[in-house]
């Protein structure tokens, strides 16, 4: 005949369906406590462990970090775009001072005045805001 001695902690719980109090080892309640796994009293009856408001406020935290987060990173792509715009009207403005094509890569340089009719030839999709070529027409539109 052998004899086990076993000391465990044990914890006791009851079952809100029928009532009975029932213990089992501390650590197996509290990984069913953090993992809202459902379990069974001794009578058969499911019981779990429910979201309690602490958990509740960690998750809306940690949506709202991520929505910041999230908004930062947009902020930060918006201020590049604006700044890259901003970049590229400051050249065209320059190239066209030094009577160059203000589109990019075209390296035809000419007298101001035939400025308008290369535009209009050799590029006549391309669409620059108004403060990007100085003395080109306004249309309103």
């Amino acid at each position: 005949m052998a004899v086990i001695d076993i000391a465990s902690k044990l914890e006791t719980t009851e079952c809100c369906t029928c009532g009975i109090e029932f213990a089992t080892p501390m650590w197996w309640l509290k990984t069913r406590r953090e993992s809202k796994e459902q379990f069974f009293c001794p009578n058969g009856h499911p019981l779990s462990f429910k979201i309690n408001v602490v958990d509740g406020l960690r998750a809306s935290l940690a949506a709202a970090e991520n929505a910041r987060r999230l908004a930062e990173q947009a902020r930060d792509a918006a201020e590049r775009r604006a700044r890259d715009a901003r970049a590229a009207s400051v050249r065209a403005r320059k190239r066209c001072a030094a009577s160059l094509c203000p589109v990019p890569g075209c390296k035809r340089s000419f007298a101001t005045t035939r400025l308008q009719r290369h535009m209009k030839s050799k590029h006549p999709g391309w669409k620059a805001s108004p403060e990007a070529v100085p003395g080109a027409s306004r249309e309103e539109g």
